[in-house]
């Protein structure tokens, strides 16, 4: 049994938590979800939105790890970005300006945790950041604090208006609460090791993160353009395939990572492809804490299955996930009067205990990804969530421009509206079980 003291609990538990808040922030930044609308023109590049604003703190994120170069300046970097965070949530602030702060503590955590030879808190902050990810849909509502009684005709109208105070958003202001203890009580718990030096990642780890990250905001605004273009050529139900070119591009970035570092890549991509089949649609708190149970389940799980601390078994538990994930996936095929009910319990109860699994697993490998790769990945889930198999209607279809209605990641992501959203999410999901098999074959990068 892996005996942990009283300061290995505190900095585990810390990161969680600031890996929770950044994966919230950076999933939904602003409590009405995307900021943009529709337009027959084509738009100019879309600087104001949330792809672009996720982007933006993906590479603040990356500077922040790849500057660490002591344990003293990544507690540098989280504490300039908890207090950036603690001021956009007390003050109006545009969506970068979150971003920037949850980059600022994502980088630094990330950082400093990998240097944790238990892997215990590097593991926190990965399972925080996805549960993270995953919760905050569920708290649309409480986070916009709307008026329940519905609009007529609200799925063919625009809203009443694009949100724009963002201050007193209440799960911002807790959020970044909870990470100021946070970062505070990490600074006492690393008090003794600040001088100590952190190993910069490689150059090509983070400048291969930093062109994923762009890609998303790039394809997010060809996305735009062809919302434009659809909607002057043609009318009726469409899917935007365009986004899998980014799903190509993070696959290849996995295969051409040294041994089995890129596993976290394609836990990743397999991760937004299975947001289709979970099954996750109503809002509120007691759905936020199932999903942040079944969760956390997922992440024990890997734990107890990774091998401990030496992590031998963890790629061969990253495919089995894999391969469950895309079994859940192509569940959503069936729609017998009773087999129909299988794909609906399985996404409510286990699409989000095995895709917290698949990236807990992917990092406890018996070599660690870097820290830039960690970073790339992690953000890369809710850029690849807007861009992926999205789907539009004839009309102003609401979800596309409403800047209120982020209610979950189905509405800009696999939502199994078409059967070719469903067709791409089974592929995807397959090719990433696929090319894991592959790096499971190789044999493991040099720890370092």
């Amino acid at each position: 049994m892996v005996h942990l003291d009283r300061r290995q609990i505190a900095a585990t538990a810390s990161a969680a938590v600031v890996g929770a808040v950044a994966g919230a922030v950076l999933t939904a930044p602003t409590a009405g979800g995307d900021v943009f609308g529709f337009s027959v023109d084509p738009p100019g590049f879309p600087l104001d939105s949330t792809p672009t604003a996720i982007a933006v703190g993906g590479l603040v994120a990356l500077a922040v790890v790849s500057a660490s170069r002591r344990i003293r300046v990544a507690v540098v970097g989280m504490t300039i970005g908890a207090v950036i965070l603690v001021g956009a949530a007390l003050f109006d602030a545009p969506a970068v300006v979150r971003t920037i702060g949850a980059g600022g503590v994502l980088g630094g955590i990330v950082a400093i945790t990998r240097t944790d030879p238990r892997r215990s808190a590097f593991t926190g902050t990965v399972a925080g950041f996805v549960l993270g990810s995953f919760v905050v849909p569920a708290l649309g509502t409480i986070r916009r604090r709307e008026d329940p009684t519905p609009r007529r005709y609200a799925d063919y109208l625009p809203s009443r208006g694009s949100v724009t105070v963002f201050a007193g958003d209440r799960v911002l202001v807790v959020g970044a609460a909870l990470v100021v203890i946070a970062v505070v009580l990490l600074a006492v718990t690393l008090r003794p090791r600040l001088s100590e030096p952190i190993r910069r990642p490689p150059a090509r780890p983070a400048a291969i993160a930093a062109m994923v990250l762009v890609a998303g905001a790039l394809v997010f605004w060809w996305f735009l353009r062809w919302i434009s273009s659809s909607m002057t050529s043609a009318t009726g139900l469409h899917t935007f395939l365009g986004g899998y070119l980014l799903v190509a591009v993070a696959i290849v970035v996995a295969v051409a990572t040294p041994g089995r570092r890129g596993l976290v890549w394609l836990a990743a991509v397999a991760a937004v492809a299975s947001h289709g089949a979970d099954g996750a649609s109503a809002s509120g708190a007691v759905e936020a804490a199932v999903i942040a149970g079944l969760i956390a389940l997922g992440a024990t799980v890997a734990i107890l299955t990774s091998g401990r601390d030496d992590g031998r078994r963890a790629p061969a538990a990253v495919c089995a996930a894999l391969i469950a994930l895309t079994i859940l996936t192509a569940s959503q095929f069936l729609d017998g009067d009773t087999s129909s009910m299988i794909p609906a319990f399985a996404g409510i109860f286990l699409v989000p205990v095995v895709v917290g699994a698949t990236l807990v697993a992917a990092v406890r490998g018996d070599a660690r990804p870097h820290g830039a790769t960690v970073v790339g990945a992690l953000v890369a889930l809710p850029l690849l969530t807007r861009t992926t198999g999205t789907s539009a209607g004839w009309t102003a279809y609401t979800p596309l421009t409403d800047a209120e209605g982020f209610s979950g990641f189905g509405d800009l992501s696999y939502a199994a509206t078409t059967t070719t959203a469903i067709v791409s999410a089974v592929i995807t999901t397959s090719a990433c079980a696929a090319v894991a098999v592959v790096l499971l074959r190789r044999s493991p990068a040099t720890a370092d």
